[in-house]
């Protein structure tokens, strides 16, 4: 599960945000003047997504408050955590939760017991973890 911190962080290299623990943080700051939208970073910390070609200790870049599509992948507070999950809209009352990890099952939640945060636009991997053979 990935948990929410709302801690302001100042832009590193290349515009990414640091987490105070490294992980599992969703850290945010405002996208730009012209909406009302901000943009966060998650890292991934398990293998939920591989099947994506998402691998445990991606960022994900967010789009807080943009509407939320069938099949898009979203980030969704549920249950007092915060995952990361794709999205499709039963009815007006229901949506079905899906990874993309064959060995995961899907989940049907009510909409009124989930928050969806926002949809995911951006992945980043740290190469130079990946080329030291710490992200599998």
């Amino acid at each position: 599960m990935l948990k929410m911190s709302r801690k302001k962080a100042k832009p590193i290299k290349n515009n990414i945000l640091p987490f105070p623990s490294e992980r599992n943080r969703l850290i945010t700051k405002p996208r730009n003047t012209e909406t009302s939208l901000s943009i966060a970073t998650v890292q991934m910390s398990n293998d939920s997504f591989k099947d994506k070609g998402i691998w445990e200790g991606d960022y994900l870049v967010v789009n807080i408050g943009e509407k939320v599509s069938d099949g898009d992948i979203a980030v969704i507070k549920m249950n007092g955590h915060t995952t990361v999950k794709i999205v499709y809209f039963i009815s007006n009352e229901c949506v079905r939760l899906e990874v993309a990890n064959e060995d995961y099952a899907y989940l049907i939640e009510r909409l009124s017991r989930i928050e969806i945060i926002g949809r995911v636009f951006r992945i980043e991997r740290d190469l130079q973890k990946q080329k030291k053979g710490a992200l599998k």
